[in-house]
């Protein structure tokens, strides 16, 4: 474990360490809400299919495999020992949403795909709560509550006629974020 000495000043001191927060969180977002437009890109060119949902979710995986594959060979010793919830967490942090993220992009936007992403804090709260008796506060289920009245109406109206409507396709992206909550317990616990 390094020492406090051999951290970067700029870690140590408490504007400094704002600073490189508020960074990491903006280089975050930029890549992840990135990936929702990007995906878009990749099934579609000027209005026509290019690739499709299976095909996208497979290049996806087999890019972020290649540039893991020189992590793991480094660390296979730790992967021997701890292959179940390395497992688990892969099948449920990265291999089943890509996939269903992939497919429900071929029939919706990539907004309402990325904006429905903002589900997981629920689903890592209800997972945590039935599965792993996790304790939670007050401030936590109130920010999850707000989430999912702003889901529920992502889902349920049409931007353009501000109608009430439905599309089967946005469930996908809610399993998804089911998939990311179970996996971000397994690595909590």
């Amino acid at each position: 474990m390094p020492s406090a000495t051999d951290r970067p000043a700029l870690a140590q001191s408490p504007a400094g360490h704002g600073r490189l927060v508020w960074g990491l969180l903006i280089i975050l977002a930029l890549i992840w809400g990135s990936s929702f437009i990007l995906m878009k890109r990749g099934l579609f060119h000027e209005g026509r299919p290019v690739l499709n949902g299976w095909q996208m979710a497979s290049a996806r995986l087999l890019i972020a495999w290649l540039a893991l594959i020189p992590w793991a060979l480094r660390h296979i010793g730790q992967l021997q020992r701890h292959w179940l919830p390395l497992l688990g967490t892969g099948l449920l942090g990265n291999g089943i949403p890509a996939f269903l993220y992939a497919m429900a992009q071929t029939r919706i936007n990539s907004s309402l795909s990325g904006m429905l992403n903002s589900l997981t804090p629920l689903f890592t709260l209800v997972v945590g709560l039935a599965v792993f008796g996790t304790r939670v506060r007050a401030v936590q289920v109130a920010g999850v509550l707000v989430g999912l009245a702003g889901a529920i109406g992502l889902v349920a109206l049409d931007a353009r006629t501000g109608t009430f409507t439905w599309s089967p396709f946005a469930i996908l992206p809610i399993i998804g974020t089911f998939c990311y909550g179970c996996s971000a317990n397994i690595v909590k616990h």
